[in-house]
């Protein structure tokens, strides 16, 4: 670990109380970081942000069996202890749930049992690029008879909405909560993307905001966009509510 760069050195922009949600911290899954050391490098540079909650998440959807084996906890209790004992990283707090595509076999699964969710009622869910929106009306109101709080990430990217935006505000009516990343707003990022995270901020839509980061690189624009109208105007309130109680 000797060789880690630290991208942001004394820029703690986030306040104590957020959660980084929807990490791709954890490595060896489908859509995690390389190596345990990339890993590091990434909890390092949320820490200089001054993130001191997060919470790693791996992908349940038709298909992936990544959550049917005990690997996934078992790289989660690894990066803990490599964190527990890195000077650097005093007071993190990691935990692990789950991110369920609402995808064929999402009724099957909700059906066998309690869902992997944080503090037992927040769930998170991911939209398929393709399907029926009543369906996913009828999943996420079934989710909120049972107690949990859906909490819907990446929709500014999902390419079933890029035709008809009024599509967000019928899922919004069923209790669901939205996230979007930070991600969206790097130069990065497709066109698209950007321009739905800014439609979904101005009407009000976000509940949510994460980094969504899974490359070190993706930090270096932190420090210039923090310094924009926009992001004081927008993105900090909701940084600042990103919270959960």
């Amino acid at each position: 670990m000797s060789n880690r760069q630290n991208v942001l050195p004394n820029a703690p922009f986030f306040p104590n109380e957020y959660v980084e949600v929807n990490s791709h911290i954890l490595n060896g899954l489908t859509d995690g970081s390389k190596s345990i050391e990339n890993s590091i490098e990434l909890l390092q540079n949320f820490y200089n942000l001054g993130i001191r909650n997060i919470l790693c998440t791996f992908r349940v959807s038709d298909g992936d069996l990544d959550h049917q084996t005990s690997r996934t906890y078992a790289w989660f209790e690894s990066l803990k202890k490599w964190a527990n004992q890195d000077q650097h990283l005093k007071n993190l707090t990691l935990n692990l749930s789950a991110v369920y595509v609402l995808d064929d076999r999402f009724p099957e699964i909700s059906q066998k049992g309690k869902l992997q969710s944080y503090q037992n009622k927040w769930v998170f869910l991911e939209l398929p690029q393709s399907g029926s929106l009543s369906d996913w009306k009828k999943l996420i109101g079934q989710l909120r008879q049972q107690g949990y709080n859906p909490i819907l990430t990446q929709t500014e990217r999902n390419r079933c909405f890029h035709h008809d935006l009024a599509q967000f505000f019928e899922l919004k009516s069923t209790g669901c909560f939205f996230q979007i990343g930070l991600d969206s707003f790097t130069k990065e990022e497709d066109l698209t993307a950007n321009t739905i995270s800014h439609w979904l901020l101005r009407n009000h839509l976000v509940d949510f905001i994460t980094t969504d980061f899974y490359a070190p690189n993706q930090f270096y624009f932190i420090p210039n966009l923090t310094q924009t109208p926009f992001f004081k105007e927008s993105l900090d309130p909701m940084i600042r509510k990103t919270k959960f109680n």
